[in-house]
């Protein structure tokens, strides 16, 4: 340390934030300070669930096994009071990862995460209060304080705001959460004397207004710290003006009479303690988040889900990344001066999609908890990802990127394959975040990423095989992915969809068919949109994929439940799994000056590939080791009675029934389909059957010259020839993926 500065960063706040960031700044050398207003051991009102996400943060913090002996959460589960429930297990994200949430009262846990920033090396100031930001025009030259009693300026080089969102000192040069409609209210009590609660956490909905009966856009929770005391409480979000006047005792109130009304095992609950609230500031703006010499993280920064209301990983993962961007300041010659900048693009590439979110759902709450009710219990790919989307306290893995299937390929980075398949999928999302920002973070888990990967790569490389028009070739693959997402969706529409329920005013529509049919609309106009930009022609071929497509899956349907033969499968196989393959090959190539035999060329290589990857993706589904998910892949396939190959292969054999009733299909049925079609060698003849179209693809590129570009489509072929799909994934019930 020099110069006039005694230290590199102040932190000013001893919360998770706080101490997080000053533990990372700590662990790296650099001198900081910690300021606390209070005394440690101090409690907070919080919910104490810390979620999967949260426990991963404290395991990089090195703190995880001082919580050995907390109750550890299995997963999160919404009920929907008195018309069921919707469980989200956790699983370990990765090898060596955590898979499991916590609740540790606020009391320990801060306790515990000032003591790590301490042993790091961050010196903590106790009973200190900083009153005021002291500036030289833009510059801020220090921070007044009160410790113990004596006034002073304290100068560093950087200051952190992690003081909470109640009054952040950030607020004096404009910087923090701004507006009173981007916030939410909560209480919480300590509770004893339940009987047997499950180690989940407990959400609630809806909540009602005790009042005049309205929903209230929150929720209830119930956190165990053992199968006989928890935190319970409620939280809500302000979604319109008159919801600022809702009275949160009396809406707390209400939710403890419900529980001990509605389930025994709360009946003779006590509170232990007194109550607390809070308020939840949720008013995230990146723009807000730096200024010169400053970050404002946590709390402090409105990193709070306008959702759900969770707090602690949004202000660990903030603080890591402010201690990132501040740590490479400090390493520069001037540090005072570095642009910090950075940070605000680390939070809006990791919460910004949360963020909307949220806030969407809660401005349209009406129609966000209709679609809920309406669709708790459909088992569909497209609901089972927007509840894990909307109501994710942690259950949610991150959005795949299909790059990642890339693995080790050589050729990635020479031909520019990545940073083009990060165009594409920016371009994608960006479309559909306009209207739903709910389908933007979920979109990528409803289509196979090997599969988007293939077809971006089949544009780009056709591209530059002929004028090598890079921009076209982006506008094609990003227009092919909302038509390709657009059919998926609309598979999701249920075909015999449950009675609808008697509502005071009348028959309650189907939310889930009317959202889907709005969603399948909407991508579907924005990809006509870019191919008519691109060229009439290319419109009129992308209508002729998307109906041929859709003619297909119809066509496979018509046969009846179970009915179609491997015959009629095959012949419709390439159709609906093919022709959006072929189209990119199709598009870019004449778009790019291809001669007609060429294209035809790659038309092949791209039908054979897709219908290869399809089937792959057939195989796997039997191999997922997911039985007690009541959502297992099998499910829609046995719910429509649409059956794969594999399937189709086994009701041959007589080994598979045809019909299932619907309302039959639980974890017995599923395991014994599972079962059933793993013993009966349908798995290998398919597996066999998918490479033999890998070859025909690979086969169907020897007109082209050897050249870079051909090339990287006979690894993409010999991708799938080889074992480099799940070849680290072990074999399940004795199923290899090969034979």
């Amino acid at each position: 340390m020099t110069g006039e500065f005694g230290w590199d960063v102040a932190v000013i706040g001893a919360g998770p934030a706080g101490s997080a960031v000053a533990y990372h700044l700590a662990s790296r050398q650099h001198r900081v300070v910690l300021l606390e207003r209070s005394v440690f051991p101090r409690d907070k009102a919080c919910g104490d669930g810390l979620t999967r996400t949260s426990v991963e943060l404290l395991s990089d913090l090195g703190v995880l096994e001082t919580f050995r002996s907390s109750p550890r959460i299995t997963g999160a589960r919404l009920i929907n009071r008195g018309r069921g429930q919707h469980d989200a297990p956790y699983r370990p994200r990765g090898r060596h990862r955590p898979g499991h949430g916590l609740v540790v009262p606020r009391i320990r846990l801060d306790d515990i995460l000032r003591q790590n920033a301490m042993a790091a090396g961050a010196d903590l100031w106790e009973r200190c209060r900083a009153s005021e930001v002291l500036t030289d025009g833009e510059r801020i030259v220090g921070v007044r304080v009160d410790h113990d009693g004596e006034e002073f300026d304290l100068r560093a080089r950087f200051f952190i705001f992690a003081d909470g969102g109640s009054g952040s000192l950030a607020r004096q040069i404009g910087l923090g959460p701004a507006g009173r409609l981007s916030t939410g209210f909560a209480m919480r009590g300590y509770y004893t004397d339940l009987m047997g609660i499950d180690p989940v956490f407990q959400m609630h909905v809806p909540l009602a207004n005790p009042t005049d009966g309205a929903i209230v856009p929150g929720y209830g929770w119930v956190f165990p710290l053992s199968a006989t005391d928890a935190n319970i409480g409620v939280g809500f979000f302000v979604g319109q003006q008159k919801d600022l006047d809702l009275n949160l005792r009396r809406l707390f109130d209400s939710f403890l009479d419900d529980l001990r009304t509605d389930d025994e095992r709360f009946t003779a609950m006590r509170r232990v303690g007194e109550l607390k609230g809070a308020r939840l500031n949720c008013g995230f703006d990146p723009a807000r988040c730096w200024g010169p010499q400053a970050l404002v993280i946590g709390d402090a920064a409105g990193l709070v889900d306008p959702f759900t209301g969770e707090g602690i990983d949004t202000a660990l993962e903030s603080a890591k990344c402010a201690a990132d961007v501040l740590s490479s300041a400090l390493e520069l010659r001037q540090p005072e001066a570095a642009p910090l900048g950075d940070y605000a693009s680390l939070l809006v590439e990791r919460f910004r999609d949360r963020f909307d979110v949220g806030r969407k759902a809660i401005k349209t709450y009406l129609f966000t908890w209709k679609l809920l009710d309406s669709t708790l219990e459909v088992r569909r790919p497209l609901f089972r990802v927007l509840r894990e989307t909307l109501l994710d306290y942690g259950t949610e893995d991150e959005p795949p990127s299909c790059i990642e299937c890339a693995q080790d390929w050589s050729w990635l980075t020479s031909c520019g394959v990545r940073r083009f398949i990060q165009e594409v999928e920016g371009q994608v999302a960006s479309t559909i975040r306009t209207e739903y920002a709910i389908l933007a973070q979920a979109a990528p888990k409803l289509v196979d990423p090997r599969g988007r990967l293939a077809r971006i790569i089949l544009s780009l490389m056709t591209a530059r095989l002929g004028l090598g028009d890079i921009v076209v070739a982006s506008k094609v693959a990003t227009a092919i992915e909302l038509g390709f997402l657009a059919q998926q969706v609309q598979l999701d529409i249920e075909e015999d969809p449950q009675p609808p329920r008697r509502e005071a005013d009348g028959n309650e529509p189907n939310w889930g068919n009317r959202f889907t049919v709005m969603v399948g609309a909407y991508l579907l106009a924005q990809s006509s949109r870019m191919f008519a930009a691109l060229d009439s022609k290319c419109l009129v071929l992308a209508s002729r994929t998307s109906a041929e497509a859709c003619g297909a899956w119809l066509r496979e349907r018509s046969y009846g439940r179970g009915r179609c033969s491997e015959e009629a499968y095959l012949q419709i196989l390439p159709l609906k799994a093919g022709g959006f393959f072929a189209l990119e090959s199709r598009l870019s190539g004449s778009l790019n000056g291809l001669s007609e035999m060429w294209i035809r060329a790659l038309e092949s290589c791209a039908t054979h590939l897709g219908v290869a990857l399809h089937l792959r993706h057939e195989v796997e589904q039997f191999v997922q080791d997911d039985a007690k998910r009541k959502d297992h892949p099998i499910v829609r396939l046995l719910e429509s009675g649409s059956f794969s190959l594999p399937m189709i292969r086994a009701l041959l054999a007589d080994k598979l029934p045809v019909a299932i009733d619907q309302g039959s299909i639980d974890v017995r049925t599923i395991n014994h389909a599972l079962a059933t079609v793993r013993a009966s060698g349908a798995l290998s003849a398919t597996s066999r059957l998918q490479r033999e179209f890998a070859e025909r693809a690979a086969d169907s590129l020897s007109t082209l010259p050897s050249v870079p570009e051909t090339n990287a489509l006979r690894d993409l072929c010999s991708w799938l020839l080889s074992d480099g799909i799940g070849r680290d994934e072990p074999a399940i019930g004795g199923v290899r993926l090969t034979p």
